[in-house]
């Protein structure tokens, strides 16, 4: 890793000196999950745009740290915070609640949730389209991600619809090589470079002729069926 100070100098080039947390009480919210989980990090970083999230991801990918994302932190999923503090590198937390902007398309029948778009805000979204989000009993009311819910299988209680999930997603990963890369599966034409994707993504500069409708699922649409049958 570079130099501690001159690491936090380039992070707060990226999202302000504003949306960066280096305090221990100031990370305490963050780095201690609602639940469960605790441990320390290096620093918090808050992108408010998804250009800043790769930004940041490829910084800590060059300083060899660890990478925690983190949205709504309401300790669902367990996996948003650090759970002790015996990990072989730094940690860095990147919370994305300031990216949650949400993008209905094909008429209602599916959304865009970037990375820190919550389950009330989707519930209100849907409402003029006469739809419900995969969880409407607990996790809306306290503030959860779509995301999360994808990641803990939510709603699995809403028989017609089954537990969230998805084949459609835009994710950063390190490759064998260990360089970062994007890789886009929303099935969704937004360009070819890393920064040209997310910057079409996130000022919506699309058009329905960009949506490819392939037969990737994006809910698990047999699950009423097997969850019914008593001889499986």
């Amino acid at each position: 890793m570079k130099d501690k100070s001159k690491l936090i100098f380039e992070l707060k080039k990226i999202v302000g000196d504003n949306n960066i947390i280096t305090s221990e009480w100031g990370k305490e919210p963050f780095s201690k999950g609602w639940r469960y989980g605790d441990g320390n990090a290096l620093a918090v970083v808050k992108p408010g745009k998804l250009i800043e999230i790769w930004k940041i991801l490829k910084l800590c990918v060059e300083n060899e740290l660890i990478i925690l994302m983190q949205a709504a932190n309401t300790g669902l999923t367990g996996g948003s915070t650090p759970n002790g503090n015996d990990y072989d590198r730094q940690i860095i937390i990147i919370n994305t609640t300031r990216i949650n902007d949400i993008q209905v398309i094909n008429n209602g029948k599916q959304v865009i949730g970037l990375a820190g778009s919550t389950l009330y805000d989707l519930e209100k979204k849907l409402e003029k389209y006469g739809r419900d989000p995969h969880s409407v009993i607990g996790s809306t009311s306290i503030g959860a991600s779509i995301v999360g819910g994808v990641c803990n299988n939510s709603g699995g209680s809403l028989v017609q619809r089954g537990p969230a999930f998805t084949q459609l997603a835009l994710y950063a990963r390190v490759n064998k090589k260990g360089e970062l890369e994007l890789i886009n599966e929303l099935d969704l034409e937004l360009g070819s470079k890393p920064e040209e994707i997310l910057q079409n993504l996130e000022d919506k500069n699309y058009t329905n002729t960009d949506i490819i409708n392939s037969d990737k699922l994006a809910s698990d649409n047999k699950y009423s069926e097997i969850v019914r049958n008593i001889n499986s």
